[in-house]
Formats: structure tokens, C-alpha cells, sequence
């Protein structure tokens, strides 16, 4: 079943940070780079860096 707020799906505006990140801590791992990407699109550059690294 899908989260409230897909990240991938959902507009910008209406995202719930707190959601999108226990999603990602739980899934960052096993998503295709292209979907983690823009999950992360508006992270901030360090934040970025430790996720498409692995370090989270």
C-alpha cells in the first residue's frame, strides 16, 4: 500500500517532510535512481549528497 505522500507523485506544496523522510530512511535503498532523485530534489545539498551515497 502506498504512503499517504508518494514522493514521486505528489505536488511539491502539499508534501509532509516528516512523511517523505521515514519513507526514504525505509526505502531510499531499494528506490530506482530516478525516483530518489526527485524524492530528494529539494533536500538540502548535504542531505542530498548522504542519501545518493548511501550514509543515511
Amino acid at each position: 500500500m502506498r504512503p499517504a505522500c508518494w514522493p514521486s507523485s505528489c505536488s511539491w506544496s502539499k508534501r509532509d517532510a516528516a512523511l517523505e523522510e521515514r519513507f526514504l530512511v525505509a526505502h531510499y535503498h531499494e528506490m530506482p535512481r530516478t525516483m530518489l532523485r526527485y524524492a530528494i530534489e529539494k533536500l538540502p545539498p548535504a542531505r542530498r549528497q548522504a542519501y545518493l551515497l548511501g550514509r543515511i
